[in-house]
This record gives C-alpha cells, structure tokens and sequence, in this order.
C-alpha cells in the first residue's frame, strides 16, 4: 500500500471493509466439552456453541480482533455480542447461542486500530478506538431488532469529538456517566485519566470532568459504592487500574474528583484491569505484563477494600498455566478471566475471604499453546441471562460459550453454637432443603469479628457438626456454607455465631505471618526475613519456624521447613542459588501446645550479589525482566516480545505498528558509575516507513527529560514529512526503511557518568503500518550491576570437648560436653538435639538444644568411642565428632567372716563371704577362694553362694577370701582373724 492511500475517501473503506461481511457464519450445533475436549479445544465444564471467524464478523485482511461486550434487549430479550476488530465493531445475534447471526460491522470512524473498545448505555454502544481521530462513536443497538438482508454496513448515530484516541470506554449505569481512559488528542485529554460524560442525552455526551491527577488509566469500574467502607457509601467511586497502581477516585463532584488512595502491589510490571466483587468488599486485579516480567504462571491479585483510604493486596491467585492475563469480570461469585494464549478460565471466588480461589471451568480458545504473550481471548461477557457467554479472540474471533456452572443457593439460616464438653463445640442449623446438597463449616479464632475463617469440615450431609478439636479459652466465630449438589458451587456464609468451651488450650498463636524478604546484595546468596511477633492463644510462649520453597504456590510442611524454634523476629538465609526466586511462609508455634498457626503470607525474593563493574544486559528472555510499557505518550502496551525471529537466545523485543503512535521500551535505572567511557550495543532489524515515521534511541538522567543520542556512524534516515506522532520536526535522524537483517548497532555513551535511563522510541503518522522494530542482545558496558552471588550453605562444626571424668568406671555416668559452632553465626542458632552415644548406640544420651552436654551410663569396659551427632534442622548441616574413652571395671567391696571361734565337734567352720557390686551392673560372678594361713585345705565359694566351710585345728587363724573378678569387676580380696579353741577348753572336763 502507497502513502497516497491515505487520502481514500472514508466511505469507500467502509465500502471494502462491508465486502468481507458477504460470508454469513457456518450453522453450528453446541459440541460437549467430553474428555476435556470441544471441537480440538482443551475445555472442562465448558461447551462450545459457536465460533465465528474474524471474515465472518468483517474484519479485513490482516486485521485481528479485539474488546467485546454484550447487550440484551429489554423489549424482545434477545442477546447480542458487539465485538471489536481492527476495522470496525461488528454485531452479532447469539441469542440461538449455537446459531449466531452476524448481524453487520459499524466501521471504524477514522482508521484501523488493534485497540477498540465498547460499552453499553440505555440502548446505545459507546465504541472508542486508539485509531487517530476516531472520538466516540455513539450506535443505537434497537436497530438491530430489524435488520434486513444481513451482514449489512452500520452507520454512527451519534459521535463525540472531546477527544481523538481513548484506549477503554467505562459506563456506570447507575449514574449514566461514560468514563474515556487513556484519552488523548482532542480538545480534552485529561492527561490519559478519567475523561468524564454525561450520557443523559445518549446521542449527544456531555463533557462532565476529569480526573488526571494520576495520569494514565488504563481501565476502571465506576459504580455506586455499597461497600463496607461507610465513609463512602453512596459516593461514585472509580476503581482505575494506573499501569503500577490501583487508584481510587471519588468522582461524585465532576468538577472536583478526589483521589482516596494510590497503591502500588509487589510484583507490579502493568496493572491492566480489574473488577469488584459482589458485595464490593473484594477486587480482582490482572497484571498484563507480570507474567512476563516475572516468568511465573498467570497471577490474578487480589485486594481487600475494606478500607478505601488503605486498600491491601492481601493474596494472590496464581494459574497452573503461564498464560498472560488480559480482562475480567465478575458475576455472582464466579470471575470469567480472559487469559490470552489459555483462554477463558472461570475461577470460583465463593471462598475469597479464606483466600480459597479455584479454576471451576476452562475453555482454551488458542490451543497452540498456553505460553505467555500476546494471541488468544482478549476479553469475555458473562451477564447474558441465558448463562451465554462471549468470548473474542485475536486470531480465531468470536467464541460463543455455554459453562455448566450451577446457580448459587441461598445462605444458610438458623447457625448455633454452643460448649458440648470439653474441647468441643455443637454446632446446628436449618436445613437448605437442596436434593444432594452439602455444607461447610468454617471456624475462625478470635470470634466473629476476626473473619469468616478457615475450612474446618466439609461433605457433611446433615444440618449440625461437633467440633471436637475445639481449644479450650478462646472463643470461636462460626459460619456455614451450603455447596449445591455437584460441588461446583457454594452459598453465601451464613451470619456468624461465637462460643466458647473448657479442656486445654491447645489453639495456635494469632500472628500475621512474614512481614518482610530482601537480598542485602552480599557476596554470599543472602536474604533477609523479618515478621511481627505472634500472640499466643494460651497464655504461653512462641517460637517461629520458616518455610522455603521455589514454588510460588506452595503449601508449608516439614519437607519445606528450613528454620524453626526460632526465638528472634528476624533471620537470614544463605543457603542459595544465584537467580532463582524463592518464596517463604513464617509461621508461629505455641511451645506449650506444639500448635503452628496455617497463614499462607508469602514472601518473593530473588538473592542478588554485590555491586560491580560489569554489563548490563538485557534480551528478552524468560526470567529477566521485561522492559515493559515506558510510553512517551501514554497508551496500551505497544512493545512486547517475540519468539518468531530472534537474534538470540529464546526471545526478542518487537514494537508492534500503530497509527499515531509514540511508544518507547524503557530500561530501568543504569548505574554507569564515574568510568565515562561506557557504551550501548544491541542488535536490531527493522522495516519502518520512510519519510513519515521513525524510530530513535534517547537517554536521560533523571528519569523525565529525555535527550537523543546517535549511533556510531549515525541514522540512516530523517523524518521528511510532519505528523508523526511524536511530534519530531522534518530533519530528524532516525531508523527508518527496510533492513531485515539482523545489524550491530553502537552508541558512545563516554559522556555520561552516574545513574541514567536509556529508550527506544518509535513514532508512526496517520497510516501505512510497516513490519516494525526489532531489538535483541541489549548491553551496556561498563555499568554498575549486581553481580551473581556465590550459594554456601551453611557449615556446621560439632565437637566433643570434655568427657568427666577422663577415665570412668564400668556402671558409672560420663558427662560428655560438645560444642557446636556455625558458619555464619548469624544470630539465630540450630534447632534441634545432638545424639551423643558408645560405640554406636551401646549406651546413648540426647541433648536438646541449646543444651551443650549429656550424661552416658557406660557399663562395658574397655575403650569406647565416645560420638556426638547432630543431625540438622532444615538449614544447617548435620556435623559430628568422636573420642576415645577408658571405661575400667568396677570395684566390688568383699567382707568375710566365721562363725564362732569354737571349734565344732567334727572340726569344720563356716566361712562366710559377701560382695557388694554396683547397682547399675550385673551381680558379680566367679569363684571366692577361701583359705587359712595354717592350714593347707581351703574352699571355694562358687557365686552367688555365699559361704564355705574349713577345717580348721585349735588355733588363731588369719583367713583370707580371693575374688578372681569377671568382665565387670576387677578382682578384690579380704581377710579376717578366726581364732579357733578346743572344746574342752571351753567347757572343761564335764564336756564329753
């Protein structure tokens, strides 16, 4: 196409845009979603009732589909789909959901545009475009009642001019005020913020104010708020999604907005768009670029408004596919995401409150792949009464869908509570009455106003539940919730009841888990974790615990748990890849009851090292970061990545062509340090027009004003011609023409020195879309850049110091102290014990940390060898260390004794002998010797008798009693002095 067809009359485009409406849509019958398959697309719990291709809806040749939305007419109730294509916005019939009829195309009011967006007001569609010139363009949707010989060309009712380009059109139809976002050129732009119109004339919109305080708006809800914040019920609030931020606005005073609150969310690259919950106490937020950026799978955050002043992104819901995200909307308690290169996905939000968010329902739309990027559903529209929904996609076009979602049953009634017992609670309430229906019960710590809770039964088949795990001293909040039959849909929570009960307190500590995780850029991979302390529920103490995963998902449990016991608010930790992203949950535990509280408050952190002379480098790449949307003027997205051509590695940068555009790739802050002698390469191919549009390098050191700079060897083009959006005078140096090849270009940057920001702009006219500008391998050198950091884990070294006494004996206790010693010693000591043991388990002693020693009972004899293990907690390393040790036999007192000194008529006496052992042995064994310095005859007390018998002749006697000892008792004897007389001696002559 020559740069003379700029100045083709509007009408015969429309003309040639009409011709490709003379194909009506294939007749259809609904295809089952049947073993997670529907006419080749993945699905589950979704049917495919149509599918209309972008000829169908008109769309001309290279152009893709875009935004949707639905409109029901009040007076017959028949559906229609208005969907967005380059060309125009085409009208579909699906009220015969699997008999579409496409009804016509209302062209575009000045020229194509990937960006189109529609709304609904009172019978009227509000269609905006980021096409240069095209304003509002206002169409009455009751034409569609009668519409003859269709596909037929539409023609505008209505038109607003107050601005040239808006990216999103946003109604609340409960004030009849139209909100343009991203709005610029025209007479108003309201620097690409709330660009607001009075809608009660539907063909003629009322400029009412704006709201620019914030800049850019990518998209919004405006609604009349009901929520739980009562300072502003009854306002009209915005809820805007500010490409970093989610921005508040109370706009009830057009001429005076008031922004409540501006906060931006960890993990932000675009903040796209978003949607409040029923009850409005909840909103969805789709981040467009994160996916990217960030390289984990497709991520819906989640903010809780309670406070509008002080909105929080409480948690996140994050796919199990890497699909990037686009639009949203809410119905009931079902969430209809449009993810891009997955499609459709239905997420179940009835347990939001838990943090319990579920895919329910899927229908891909791109069945190639579920990678991120940009192809596949743009947007859905799930408000059709008939449970139809519509969904557009960018190659493949309208999708007319059929989930098997069920409807949600009313909330249970009638909740009590009351004690039944020690540590247990009785729980009753009315039946729902539901054939097949179920309920939930949900208990929270800390009574009703704490919250609905977490899941503490469910499947329960009748009305009432004993909680038999009920802590005693605390008091609980009940709630119910019915599931319907199926399990694919609950019920509202009931009202909340609280009781209490007696037993033990066995309840968690109420903590708000991790506060904090950040890399101190060290030369060891290190992070930081901080948190809050916990209050335990028993009047007891706590200790904290942490959990480490690279699973952004994940669940804690001993198999993740790297830390606990942990005393402090605060720890580190080292053992660490360079690069990869981990994520951490803390935990509190009551030493008293051993009880962890369940929060799931994760933290991200990526370890970084030290600051160094290095290259910055940039290409693209799964896991760096994306260089994101840095527009000059403000609009959606217009650089993204490429993996069809590339110069290396995986992926590229690619601008995409827009008419009238002005868009940059932006790098963040560069630190080039004080060297001066720094220099920017990448490599690039490029096919941009001539004369008209452009594209050029430019830098800046504070981030706002911004100077070109030049390649060595210069551009090869100059702008020759005005109207290129960004405004670049005749005579400009840029990259302009046709070089697809890849090239290596250099730019001095010698003169620069400290922190700078470098861009890659490229601007465009008012028509003829080339192939667009491709960037790969971007470096500078030398910069300022974290370097890598070296993973070391842990080092733990256990030693045995001292075992007392040095030399023991058998039956006798040995105090065996340690020392355990780690590097870093970072605060925070080992959990855990140390096993000390003989000879591998002979004799075994256990020393709870931070006990350091233990006594062993060692009964064997001999040299022992003396061990000390400590087997690890999770972060540190499991150490050892053994010594010899002499254990000698025990000593054994030995007494004797005789009877009597008389000598008994046959001359014997009995010789007595006792040994006293330790009490910790064996009784000794062996044989006592017995014998009498006079006598050549002795006897032998075999154990464990006690006495033997001599014969001893009329005399003074020294006896003496030998033990030979045993494996136990070393040997030992005694002795005693026996006199022995006559009897006659005794008794005199009369003894016979």
């Amino acid at each position: 196409m020559t740069h003379s067809a700029r100045l083709i009359p509007a009408l015969v485009l429309f003309g040639l845009a009409g011709s490709a409406l003379a194909t009506p849509p294939s007749v259809n019958h609904v295809t089952a979603c049947i073993d997670g398959v529907a006419a080749g697309y993945a699905c589950s719990n979704v049917d495919l009732a149509a599918q209309v291709s972008l000829a169908e809806l008109g769309a001309s040749a290279g152009q893709d589909g875009n935004d949707l939305w639905g409109w029901t007419d009040p007076l017959t109730g028949r559906e229609y789909a208005l969907m967005g294509v380059g060309n125009g916005m085409a009208f579909v019939d699906v009220t015969t959901a699997d008999h579409p009829v496409v009804l016509g195309l209302l062209p575009t009011h000045s020229g194509n545009s990937l960006w189109r967006d529609v709304k609904v007001y009172q019978n009227h569609a509000y269609i905006v475009s980021e096409a240069t010139s095209h304003g509002m363009q206002v169409f009455d949707l009751t034409r569609l009642r009668n519409v003859i010989a269709p596909p037929v060309v539409f023609s505008s009712d209505g038109h607003y001019a107050g601005f040239g380009r808006a990216h999103n059109i946003v109604i609340n139809e409960q004030t009849g005020f139209a909100y343009a976002v991203g709005s610029v050129q025209g007479t108003t732009q309201c620097a690409g913020g709330l660009h607001m119109l009075n809608l009660a004339n539907p063909l003629v919109p009322q400029f009412a104010g704006c709201f620019s305080a914030d800049g850019y708006t990518h998209d919004a809800q405006c609604v009349i708020y009901d929520g739980p914040d009562a300072d502003y019920v009854g306002h009209e609030i915005c809820f805007n999604a500010n490409e970093d931020t989610l921005t508040i606005v109370d706009v009830s005073d057009k001429g005076a907005p008031v922004q409540i609150s501006r906060v931006g969310y960890v993990g932000v690259s675009y903040a796209h768009q978003g949607w409040l919950t029923p009850g409005q106490r909840w909103f969805l937020l789709d981040d467009e670029i994160d996916e990217l950026d960030n390289g984990h799978n497709t991520r819906t955050y989640v903010w809780d408004l309670l406070d509008l002043d002080d909105p929080k992104q409480t948690f996140a819901y994050t796919a199990s596919v890497a699909s990037s995200d686009h639009n949203l909307y809410i119905r009931d308690q079902y969430a209809y995401l449009a993810n891009y290169r997955s499609g459709l996905r239905i997420l179940d939000l009835s347990g939001i409150e838990q943090g319990d968010v579920r895919e329910v329902a899927h229908f891909d739309t791109h069945p190639a792949s579920n990678a991120s990027g940009f192809d596949g559903a743009w947007s859905s529209y799930p408000y059709f009464a008939s449970g139809t929904v519509i969904v557009s996609d960018i190659s493949r076009g309208l999708f007319v869908l059929q989930p098997i979602l069920c409807q949600e049953p009313a909330s249970a009634t009638g909740l009590g509570a009351n004690a039944a017992g020690d540590n247990a609670i009785a729980i009753a309430w009315n039946d729902a009455g539901l054939p097949g229906a179920t309920y939930e019960v949900h208990r929270e710590l800390g009574g009703c106003a704490a919250g609905p809770g977490s899941l503490l039964a469910e499947g329960l088949g009748s009305a009432n539940f004993l909680d038999s795990t009920a802590s005693a001293d605390v008091e609980y909040g009940y709630r119910v919730r019915v599931v319907a039959e199926g399990g694919q849909c609950r019920s509202g929570f009931s009202d909340c009841v609280s009781a209490s009960t007696t037993g033990v307190c066995n309840a968690p500590p109420q903590f708000a888990g991790l506060a904090s995780a950040t890399t101190p850029g060290d030369t060891r991979c290190t992070v930081e974790l901080a948190w809050p302390a916990a209050t335990s529920s028993c009047a007891g103490s706590v200790r904290y615990e942490l959990h480490r995963s690279t699973d952004a998902g994940f669940v804690p449990a001993p198999g993740n748990r790297i830390r606990s016991d942990l005393h402090a608010l605060d720890a580190r930790d080292f053992d660490l890849a360079s690069g990869n992203t981990y994520h951490y949950v803390a935990r509190a535990r009551d030493v008293g009851n051993a009880v962890a509280d369940d929060n799931l408050v994760r933290r991200s952190v990526t370890p970084l090292g030290e600051l160094s002379v290095g290259v910055w480098s940039n290409g693209a790449e799964v896991g760096e970061s994306f260089l994101g949307a840095g527009t000059v003027t403000p609009q959606h997205v217009a650089w993204h990545t490429t993996d069809e051509v590339v110069h290396s590695g995986e992926r590229a940068y690619l601008s995409g062509y827009v008419d009238s555009s002005c868009v940059a790739l932006t790098t963040p802050p560069i630190d080039l340090g004080q060297a001066g002698n720094s220099q920017l390469d990448f490599f690039q191919r490029f096919g941009i027009e001539s004369g008209w549009d452009g594209g050029r390098v430019e830098i800046s050191t504070d981030g706002s004003n911004w100077t070109p700079i030049a390649p060595t060897g210069g551009y090869p083009q100059q702008i020759s011609n005005s109207g290129n959006a960004c405004n670049w005078p005749v005579g400009t140096p840029v990259y302009a023409g046709t070089a697809l090849s890849w090239q290596a270009q250099s730019f001095d940057l010698s003169s620069y020195a400290g922190t700078v920001q470098l861009r890659w702009v490229l601007g465009t006219d008012t028509a003829v879309s080339e192939e667009g500008w491709w960037l790969d391998t971007l470096t500078v050198s030398p910069a300022q850049v974290s370097g890598s950091c070296v993973s070391i884990p842990w080092l733990t070294s256990l030693a045995i110091t001292a075992h007392e006494p040095t030399t023991s004996t058998a039956g006798s206790l040995v105090e065996v102290q340690f020392a355990l010693e780690l590097d870093p010693d970072e605060g925070n000591p080992p959990t855990g014990s140390v096993l000390v043991s003989a000879d591998a388990g002979v004799a075994t002693c256990t020393a709870q940390l931070p006990e350091s020693s233990c006594a062993l009972l060692l009964t064997e004899p001999g040299l022992r060898t003396l061990s000390a293990a400590y087997s690890g907690d999770g972060a540190f390393p499991a150490a050892g260390d053994s010594v010899t040790h002499e254990v000698l036999k025990a000593e054994v007192s030995l007494e004797i004794s005789a009877n009597s000194g008389d000598l008994l008529p046959d001359g014997v006496s009995e010789v007595t002998a006792s040994l006293a052992g330790v009490a910790k042995l064996a009784s000794p064994s062996g044989t006592i010797q017995v014998r009498s310095d006079l006598e050549t005859e002795g006897c032998s007390i075999v154990l464990p008798a006690t006495s033997c018998q001599l014969v001893l002749r009329a005399a003074t006697h020294t006896l003496t009693a030998s033990y030979s000892g045993d494996a136990y008792y070393q040997p030992q004897a005694g002795q005693v002095v026996h006199a022995v007389v006559l009897a006659t001696e005794l008794f005199g002559s009369s003894f016979e």
